[in-house]
């Protein structure tokens, strides 16, 4: 997992060091196209599948069934 950005009074100003705030926001990290995960972040199609996966496995578990991926 990567780490968590920085609390918003510690970034550096981003008119005056815009690649140090994008840094800090970790912005352009990921090479892949982000889509929206089954808990609400922003995550890549291998760690949204993984969250599918794990989500029914726990659902067929607990005797439920399986959501679907929709996304």
């Amino acid at each position: 997992m990567s780490k968590k950005s920085k609390p918003d009074h510690k970034l550096p100003n981003k008119e005056k060091h815009p690649q140090k705030y994008a840094m800090a926001k970790k912005s352009g990290r990921s090479t892949h196209v982000l889509k929206k995960g089954i808990f609400g972040t922003m995550v890549t199609e291998k760690m949204y599948r993984a969250q599918v996966s794990n989500k029914n496995r726990a659902r067929a578990k607990a005797g439920l069934p399986a959501i679907e991926e929709t996304n």
